[in-house]
This record gives structure tokens, sequence and C-alpha cells, in this order.
């Protein structure tokens, strides 16, 4: 071989220790003769490097090619203002929204499973196209693609939107849940008084609602795109304050059940009065403190009114005369006349212990008989102006 012209150049000459090394045809590198397994493992080398560098480049091309895709579209996890929007590029989510937004409805989820809703119609409800969308597109980090889509759903950015907020609020005070003729006010669990004795009365919790608290709630779902909302849930319902379970509600019924529980029956031979819980319930009042008690005054007036009904002492009385007449008699020492003290403290004493019996009042006077007739059916009858006497025994004449 000619020398290179680069050699030829004064001041520079051909390094002599350098040699050129030449392999010999088909040798190994120990310079002997390559056999066919070299060769073929020497092959499937290659065509492994090979398919490794394809595989590579197609996996690169295609991960490129999802962060492409993903830089205009949206994750499919991706719910904008309650829309699916899905694997959407810009355009498609922008009118998909404007189109949903027509039909958009929010639904109020009541007391007694009702439900009712508020239409975009009603509220004016319109999209407004500021760029928020856009920027949720940006904010996605295509090139973390595969992470990405790992991730909880994405956008929950509302999108820009207006609507009538008056009319919003008249929508929703014309709904049947702000009608008074439908609504049920709450009532507080109460002391109920049954012929059984004091029992708790439930509360009521009613469908009353706070109309600022519910225009509040309903505001905010509007904002946020909300297609569903539980009033109960947001507090909404105006709401007793006692309730069946609470501690002095329960501790009352003990105690008012403890002092009615005696039931006394003065005989008054064809008649009875009975001081049960019924009676005793109205001479029951309350401290100052909330405790409940008997008032002995009550009892004593009690007892007083069984004198005036009950005491025939000195009283004038109707008699059926043997001549077949009937006189009016009056004066004398004759009759029946109550100790209303005696009574009284006996009576108050029986009410503490919750006594069950049949008894008679203390008397100081007594007559023959305890029916409403008290002369009985054994008397001496006279008759002055005609000078003539009778004599009964049980009923019967003996004597005329």
């Amino acid at each position: 071989r000619p020398e290179p012209e680069r050699y030829k150049e004064p001041g520079k000459r051909r390094n002599p220790e350098r040699k050129r090394i030449q392999k010999p045809a088909g040798g190994s590198k120990a310079g002997g003769p390559v056999t066919l397994e070299q060769r073929l493992s020497q092959w499937k080398r290659r065509r492994t490097r090979r398919i490794l560098f394809l595989f590579l480049g197609a996996l690169g091309l295609a991960y490129a090619a999802a962060a492409v895709y993903f830089s205009f579209h949206f994750y499919g996890s991706t719910v904008i203002y309650g829309i699916d929007c899905g694997q959407m590029t810009l355009s498609q989510a922008k009118e998909e929204i404007s189109q949903k937004l027509d039909s958009y409805a929010l639904e109020l989820e009541e007391r007694e499973g009702k439900t009712e809703k508020i239409s975009a119609g009603q509220i004016q409800l319109e999209f407004k196209d500021d760029g928020s969308i856009d920027r949720l597109l940006e904010k996605q980090r295509a090139y973390l693609w595969p992470v990405m889509m790992l991730l909880p759903g994405r956008g929950t950015e509302s999108v820009s939107f207006t609507y009538n907020k008056e009319s919003a609020r008249n929508a929703l005070l014309q709904l049947a849940c702000f009608d008074i003729t439908q609504v049920v006010s709450p009532q507080n669990a109460y002391l109920g008084d049954t012929p059984q004795g004091f029992e708790i009365v439930p509360e009521v919790m009613g469908t009353a609602l706070d109309q600022e608290k519910t225009i509040q709630a309903v505001t905010l779902a509007l904002d946020q795109g909300r297609e569903k909302i539980s009033l109960e849930e947001e507090g909404c319902y105006r709401n007793p304050t006692v309730y069946r379970d609470d501690e002095k509600l329960n501790q009352d019924v003990k105690v008012l059940n403890e002092l009615t529980r005696a039931c006394i029956t003065y005989d008054f031979g064809d008649r009875k009065e009975v001081v049960d819980g019924s009676v005793i319930k109205q001479w029951i009042v309350e401290n100052q403190d909330g405790s409940y008690a008997v008032d002995e005054t009550r009892i004593r007036e009690y007892v007083e009114s069984l004198a005036a009904k009950y005491d025939t002492f000195g009283c004038e009385r109707e008699f059926y005369t043997s001549l077949g007449t009937m006189v009016t008699l009056s004066g004398g020492d004759y009759g029946w006349c109550i100790d209303q003290e005696a009574t009284s403290e006996a009576l108050i004493q029986g009410v503490r212990d919750g006594v069950t019996d049949t008894r008679e009042p203390v008397y100081l006077y007594t007559a023959m008989s305890r029916d409403t007739d008290d002369i009985g059916y054994t008397y001496v009858e006279i008759c002055i102006s005609q000078q003539r006497m009778w004599c009964y025994e049980n009923g019967y004449l003996v004597v005329d």
C-alpha cells in the first residue's frame, strides 16, 4: 500500500512499532478455527440484542405516544362537575359539559323517603368557559401517565358556570318540603298520662327545615355541581331537644309512677270513692328544683270535699212516712260526720306507702246506716199530729 499522505509531510513519521494485525480468515480469538457452535452462539446473542433494542424502542415509542395522547385527552377517571370526561379531548369535554348542563338537576333527599329536584332551567344554569378546564388538562402531567392513571379519580375542580341564585332560592322555597300545609313540626318527648300510669311519649322528628341552613347547603351543592344532597346529613332539619332516652325524663316517669301507685277505696255503703293514680296525679306538684311530690294541702282539700258530700250530721233529710207522704226532717244530732284531720293524715300516709285497700274514713259521729238513707230500716216513727207510732225492724212493720 502506498504511504498515506499525512506521513509524507515533513516532520511526521509513521510509528515503526505499530504493526497491522490481520485476523486470519475464519479464525478465533485465539487464532484457531471457529466452530459451528460458536457461530450459532454469536448469532443468538446478536439476535437477542436486536430484539431487546427493538422492544425497548417500541416501548419507548408507546410511552411517548401515550404521553402525547394524554397531553390532549383526559384520563379515564376524570369527572368534571359530575360529568365523566374520561378519554375526551378538551373540545369534546367542553361540548359534553355544555350539553349536559342543560339536563342537570340537583336531587334533594328528604325525610320519610321523599325526594325533590331543582332543575337547570329553574336556576338558569349556563356554562362559562374561563380556562379552568384547560388548566385541569395541563395539570395532568402526561409524562407520568402510568402513575397518574393509578391514582384515585381526578377532576374535582368545578367548571365555571353561572346561575341565578335568586331563582335558585325561589325554586327551593317553592318545593313541598317548605309547604307549611305539609310540614310536620318537631315535638319533644314528654310525660304521658295513661290509665296504666305515666309513660314517655316518644319525640316526633317532624319534617320542618331550617330555612337558612337549607339555602346554604343547597347553594353550596349547586356551586360544587353535586347531583344529590341529603338534607338530613347536612343538618338542615329542626330537631326536638328532648328525646325518649333523656335521663331526667326517665327518672321523672319512675318517680311519678311511684307516687301514684296507691289505690285506696273508701266505703260509703251503697257508694264508693276510689283514690287511685287518676286522682293522686291531681295532687302532684313540681318543686322549684324540678322534683315531684304529693301536695298534702290538696289531699286535705279532697277529704274536705268527701265530708261535704257524705256528712249527714245535723243536715236536712227527706223521709218517706208510713202515711205515704214525703217530709223533710231537720235539726237534731243524728248523722255521719268525718274526722277530716285524722282521715287526711291516714290518707297521706297511705299514698306515701302505696297502699291498696278498702277502708272507711275516720268518723267523729256515726249513724245507723252508711247508705244514702242513713236512717236505715230499723227505727221508730211517730206522727205527733195523729198521735200514732210505727216500729220497723229490718224494714218490716212490727208495731202500729
